[in-house]
């Protein structure tokens, strides 16, 4: 149930916030949720269908954001001052 009528249902936002890139996992989604008022959330992300279809959109957002093939930044020196 979402707190709000305006406002996507448990399940709707729990895909939202796994494609959204800045969770890390399950359980980050149930705490955001939870902090956003959102009842239910054990029961709706209990299965473990839709566990691992948030666990691919989250890997696949995390991939997305740091490509294979992306600099690494060069370490930056400290130069000590005499």
């Amino acid at each position: 149930m979402s707190p709000h009528p305006d406002q996507p249902d448990v399940i709707a936002r729990a895909y939202q916030l796994a494609r959204s890139g800045s969770l890390q996992s399950v359980e980050d989604i149930r705490r955001k949720l939870r902090s956003e008022g959102y009842d239910g959330i054990n029961a709706h992300l209990a299965g473990r269908l839709i566990q691992r279809q948030l666990r691919a959109l989250i890997a696949e957002t995390s991939q997305a954001a740091t490509p294979d093939d992306a600099p690494i930044p060069a370490p930056v020196m400290k130069l000590e001052q005499s």
